[in-house]
């Protein structure tokens, strides 16, 4: 007698899937130590050989991991913070503090974790996000980012580690990412600082929306891809249905002239989506501005908030990416409702700003109930 087919059940869908780097964040405020501030000067990081490495302050700044680790030994221990990073790993893990139930997922490449660090793979599988598709690379160094807090800015200096590796692993498991993403309702995609990802990663996204038409998906291209301009990196622009930028990364992608109004760089950006339906939202200290193309019309809609004085705030890096979060979990709403999650991710991120690193995460789950019980429904259409 024939053994009949066992039952197997589909695999259950995600709300949430991640796409982006891994990394080991460090935090200092070169202000308040003596070692990273003499490193800084007339923009130029001063090695401890005496060589000298052009970087440009208020950005992201790709460097090499023997120069990195250079800077980081000059920095005092007192005056340095390490945590877990990485755009997307920031909104995700943000996600899963919400105290929403949300199904997430994310899809990246972990190296090697140093001595006393932090593994990011740990920190999602302990806030319940399926790592299933994250692949560990102990061949690999560990993705690391220096963040400089000095005189009102925020200098990324990054070695991206086994993050390089993202493309092969996007050709090499090709079908099996794909079959993964149809499982989610919404993709989030944050930059791979290097200028060889974006093709795969566009490949991939682009077969995702020919056999899911009605995915939504959000990129936040981080300063790297929006200074790059690539064909891939349009492409993605295309492809997506919510562009997160800041005024930064805004009026490097819509090529914006010093002589004309920020509308008119948006417009530039709307134009790349081909006729999809695609939101620009335009992140600010001040608040956030949505411009959304309905056929020849553009519509602009602005969110103030409280401008946070420079001592109110005690750790801006991440900030993005937590409002991205409270944006992201209301496009899981039945209907969506985005209008409901800007004004979310703005209290998220405003919250996150007075908090080191991931301590103030705690508070955000009381954060969402607030919001659903107070601000209510709006009458915008984003």
């Amino acid at each position: 007698m024939l053994d009949e087919p066992r039952s197997t059940s589909p695999p259950e869908p995600l709300d949430i899937v991640g796409i982006g780097a891994l990394n080991l964040d460090y935090l200092a405020d070169a202000a308040a130590d003596s070692g990273l501030r003499r490193l800084l000067l007339d923009g130029r990081l001063l090695t401890r050989s005496g060589d000298s490495v052009p970087f440009i302050r208020g950005t992201e700044n790709a460097v090499d991991a023997g120069i990195l680790h250079g800077i980081l030994a000059h920095a005092e221990p007192t005056s340095l913070t390490a945590q877990s990073g990485g755009s997307a790993f920031n909104t995700i893990y943000a996600l899963s503090q919400l105290g929403l139930g949300l199904q997430l997922g994310f899809i990246g490449v972990a190296g090697s974790v140093p001595p006393q660090g932090r593994s990011g793979v740990a920190d999602l599988q302990r806030a319940g996000v399926d790592t299933d598709k994250v692949e560990i690379r102990e061949d690999a160094a560990y993705g690391v980012c220096l963040s400089l807090l000095y005189g009102g800015d925020r200098t990324l200096l990054t070695h991206a580690g086994a993050n390089v590796l993202i493309g092969d692993v996007i050709d090499r498991r090709f079908d099996e990412l794909l079959t993964y993403l149809r499982r989610a309702r919404v993709v989030h995609v944050t930059s791979f600082f290097d200028p060889v990802r974006p093709p795969r990663l566009l490949k991939l996204l682009a077969a995702l929306r020919g056999v899911h038409p009605d995915m939504t998906i959000v990129f936040d291209p981080g300063y790297a891809m929006s200074a790059e301009r690539s064909e891939a990196v349009l492409g993605l622009v295309a492809l997506s249905d919510y562009l997160l930028l800041n005024a930064i990364e805004m009026t490097l992608l819509g090529r914006a002239r010093s002589d004309e109004h920020a509308d008119d760089a948006v417009a530039r950006i709307l134009d790349l989506s081909k006729g999809n339906a695609s939101k620009v939202v335009v992140k600010r200290p001040t608040g956030i501005t949505v411009h959304r193309r309905s056929g020849h019309r553009t519509t602009t809609h602005r969110y103030p908030q409280r401008y946070l004085e420079e001592k109110e705030i005690r750790d801006s890096t991440g900030a993005g990416d937590v409002f991205a979060a409270g944006l992201l979990s209301m496009l899981c709403d039945e209907p969506p409702r985005p209008d409901l999650g800007v004004s979310l991710g703005m209290l998220l991120a405003h919250h996150k700003l007075q908090h080191l690193g991931t301590n103030g995460h705690a508070g955000f789950a009381s954060l969402v109930r607030r919001i659903a019980t107070s601000n209510g429904e709006s009458d915008t259409d984003l």
